[in-house]
């Protein structure tokens, strides 16, 4: 099985939210394919917003933000077991 998610994670990007989003995926014992969305970036930190987007989404979430298909395989898998 394959877990395919696509943001929103979070409603405001706070880090309770992302905590939250990463206990749910952390039920699932299988790989996952993940891309964040828009509400992923922090709405209450405009430096943070404009600077690093998507730097609490890497902190949490995955590394990855743009999964990118070579051949057969996404680079942004996350192997839970």
């Amino acid at each position: 099985a394959l877990l395919i998610i696509s943001g929103d994670f979070t409603q405001r990007a706070t880090h309770e939210q992302y905590k939250e989003s990463r206990a749910f995926i952390d039920l699932f014992d299988c790989p996952v394919l993940s891309v964040p969305g828009n509400h992923d970036m922090p709405y209450y930190e405009p430096l943070e917003r404009f600077t690093d987007p998507f730097k609490r989404y890497r902190q949490y979430i995955d590394k990855i933000t743009d999964p990118v298909r070579d051949g057969t395989a996404f680079h942004n898998l996350l192997f839970q077991f």
